[in-house]
């Protein structure tokens, strides 16, 4: 078997490009997926914006919210959809007894 003594500069590049690519993908991906949480101020529709606390991290956050239906303030709702910028995309949520 032949080891060359030094790889070429490309394949290595490549991979140092696709472990970036790689660890912006992961930072990305928020764990307020799949939680829920309370409108702080309504959605007034499609297309408008609200904001939303979500007790997360031993803490609670606030993050940006968007809904293609209205919500008024204070309505529960279910993170479904996380977007840059701290942008989630929620629905309406009934919280069951006891939660």
């Amino acid at each position: 078997m032949i080891v060359p003594a030094r790889l070429p500069a490309a394949p290595i590049l490549l991979v140092r490009w696709v472990f970036q690519r790689l660890e912006e993908f992961i930072a990305m991906i928020d764990p307020v997926l799949g939680l829920t949480g309370t409108l702080t101020s309504p959605i007034r529709g499609a297309g408008t914006l609200g904001e939303v606390l979500v007790a997360i991290r031993g803490g609670t956050e606030l993050y940006i919210a968007q809904s293609e239906e209205a919500l008024p303030a204070g309505s529960p709702v279910l993170v479904v959809g996380v977007h840059p910028g701290r942008v989630v995309d929620v629905v309406a949520w009934i919280p069951l007894p006891g939660d």
